[in-house]
């Protein structure tokens, strides 16, 4: 994996996540304070937890046979997890157009990591079951700094999502239709 250009769309995409996860998941939506959210919260969780995997797989090891298929299948279900997200955000929330825009830059772009990631994950899963450890320089470093922060965004999100049912306890007004009315005079 020592294309230059592979890795490059990995940096972009690793921007645009970022960029998607500060401005409108955490500023301008405040997904983890939504209550309706619960769903979406719970997908990207999962989402970035193998988005950690991968990114410190892609880091650091070359990962052969049964492992390059497991990898191979992480990719494939992070694909599918984010198909199910896109229709969960249409069922939930209207999205701003930039979080629209950047959605379909993510989606894109992961495309062409997928092409130019295959002929690896292919060559590696005729190989015998194992891994070799590998070096980037640079790009092993940012892709752990990567997988940090994915990682600890997952944590936060599936923390958000177990808690937001505690965010919706139902009509306030229902609470004061229960007290004694004031005798006012």
């Amino acid at each position: 994996m020592d294309n230059p250009i592979l890795w490059t769309l990995i940096s972009i995409q690793v921007v645009m996540g970022a960029f998607d996860t500060l401005l409108h998941h955490e500023g301008s939506e405040r997904l983890a304070w939504r209550a309706s959210q619960k769903t979406e919260l719970r997908l990207h969780g999962v989402r970035n937890f193998f988005y950690a995997v991968i990114f410190l797989c892609f880091a650091w090891l070359e990962p052969h046979g049964a492992f390059a298929i497991a990898l191979t299948l992480i990719l494939a279900v992070e694909v599918m997890i984010t198909l199910w997200d896109f229709v969960e955000e249409d069922m939930t929330r209207k999205l701003p157009g930039s979080e629209r825009i950047n959605h379909t830059l993510l989606a894109l772009n992961y495309g062409a990591i997928l092409a130019l990631a295959a002929p690896y994950l292919l060559a590696w899963s005729s190989l015998p079951t194992g891994f070799v450890v590998v070096n980037y320089g640079w790009w092993s470093v940012m892709a752990t700094l990567s997988a940090i922060g994915v990682g600890l965004f997952s944590a936060r999100d599936l923390l958000a999502a177990s808690r937001s049912d505690r965010l919706d306890r139902g009509n306030p007004a229902d609470l004061v239709s229960t007290l004694p009315r004031a005798n006012i005079s």
